[in-house]
């Protein structure tokens, strides 16, 4: 087997043959395999291969949080051994005629990527030929990677023992920090309606960009909030500013990490906002599947199936919902539920769910608002309907639900039975010069 030099091998030739591995039999029921030989690849790639850690890919594919990883630096290692194991299954059966061999060298989290017939692992790292500004990802790699893991896992224990920051730093401070400043803006997300918090929430993700221009939370972070912002400003130029924006930082997360759940829903969600509903759905299971206990990745997953009128799939999920919501993990579960009965005309479920989260601490905004008082007009509580179509009038005089809900889902009918319901509750629509129903 001969090890190749730097002018031996570009870029794209190294991931056509990642291409290959990944869709084998060996690795393609593997998200997990998936995940960490993309990144050990393209992390090597982008010139940063002598600088990969277990630490480092903790963070950035096992979806440890920092206080985690000291403790977990083990599993690493453990997938480690497995990926060997699962490349020389590959090359000794579908990869035996492959002229691009990639292995995990023993002790060591980089790859190497040699020419020949696999024999005894190669004992010098590759330097691989650059190729302009090759680490951006290729088509193929993108369509074919479906795995990875979540870069944030289930809430944490309080219980888990501290890690020394100082530990990690070898990774780097800037993704350290990155990656905290991420989690914080993640929380600041909804009531997506509130542009005050809409903002402050941009900030923190700008930041992390700032900070952590290669670290793909940052970016996706900031697609979210971007694509929402567009849903709720009344000035359509500003509107279309902040969906441009949103689809760039989208597209920059994927390119960073492909094999990421949170990259994938951002991409979801910017798809749906601009009406590709198929490509959203497409890329919304995905990253589910990936992150099937991630409640971030399941809030826009719920919002996107609610606001095209699926219903069922939200309803199919209300055991999920009920256990992320009970385990404080996130608000967003109780509302969508309670929205989705009511269109299903079960008023009497809507007013139980959202009112057990407003009960539960969650944010009370003008949406569920509107939706209780709906609820509460069209099962003849009129008294509690009136009360609420006061509160959501003095409360928040310049939201125009109704307006933004016609921006938002596709079905005019889910906008007539809450607008309905909104009227016989005496609710009478505010008119702002800047929020027009056009």
């Amino acid at each position: 087997m001969s090890q190749l030099d730097e002018t031996d091998v570009a870029p794209e030739h190294v991931r056509d043959a990642l291409a290959r591995i990944l869709a084998s039999k060996e690795f393609s029921g593997s998200a997990r395999m998936q995940a960490l030989l993309t990144y050990v690849v393209e992390e090597t790639l982008a010139g940063r291969g002598a600088d990969i850690r277990g630490k480092s890919i903790g963070l950035d594919v096992h979806g440890y949080t920092v206080d985690e990883i000291d403790k977990r630096e083990g599993v690493v290692r453990v997938d480690a051994g497995r990926l060997r194991r699962k490349l020389a299954e590959y090359y000794r059966r579908d990869g035996a005629g492959d002229d691009l061999i990639i292995t995990l060298p023993v002790g060591s989290y980089q790859p190497a990527i040699s020419t020949g017939d696999l024999g005894d692992e190669p004992s010098k790292k590759i330097r691989i030929k650059p190729l302009g500004q090759a680490v951006a990802l290729s088509v193929v790699v993108i369509g074919t990677v479906w795995g990875g893991i979540s870069l944030f896992g289930p809430t944490p224990s309080t219980e888990a023992p501290s890690v020394d920051r100082r530990e990690i730093y070898d990774i780097s401070p800037a993704r350290v920090e990155a990656v905290n400043l991420a989690q914080i803006g993640r929380d600041l997300i909804f009531p997506a309606v509130d542009p005050r918090r809409l903002r402050i929430a941009l900030d923190v993700f700008q930041s992390v960009v700032a900070t952590d221009p290669t670290y793909f939370g940052g970016h996706a972070g900031a697609a979210q909030v971007l694509a929402t912002m567009s849903l709720v400003s009344p000035d359509r130029a500003v509107s279309q500013e902040r969906l441009s924006d949103a689809l760039d930082h989208s597209a920059r997360a994927l390119s960073l990490n492909p094999n990421a759940a949170w990259a994938l829903s951002a991409r979801a969600w910017t798809q749906f906002i601009v009406g590709d509903d198929a490509a959203a759905r497409d890329l919304t299971i995905r990253a589910t599947r990936l992150a099937p206990m991630e409640p971030h990745i399941h809030e826009f997953d719920a919002l996107i199936a609610l606001y095209s009128g699926d219903f069922d799939h939200v309803l199919e999920q209300r055991d999920l919902y009920d256990r992320f919501s009970s385990d404080g993990q996130s608000f967003v579960f109780q509302n969508v539920l309670g929205s989705a009965l009511f269109h299903t005309s079960d008023h009497a479920g809507a007013i139980k769910a959202i009112e057990g989260a407003i009960a539960d601490g969650a944010p009370f905004g003008p949406v569920p608002v509107a939706y209780l008082m709906a609820a509460y007009a069209l099962s003849g509580d009129m008294a509690e309907a009136t009360k609420l179509a006061a509160l959501l009038s003095r409360t928040w005089p310049g939201v125009r639900v109704d307006v933004i809900w016609k921006r938002i889902v596709r079905d005019p009918a889910m906008v007539t039975d809450l607008t309905d319901g909104m009227a016989a509750a005496g609710w009478v629509a505010q008119v702002q010069p800047s929020q027009s129903d056009d």
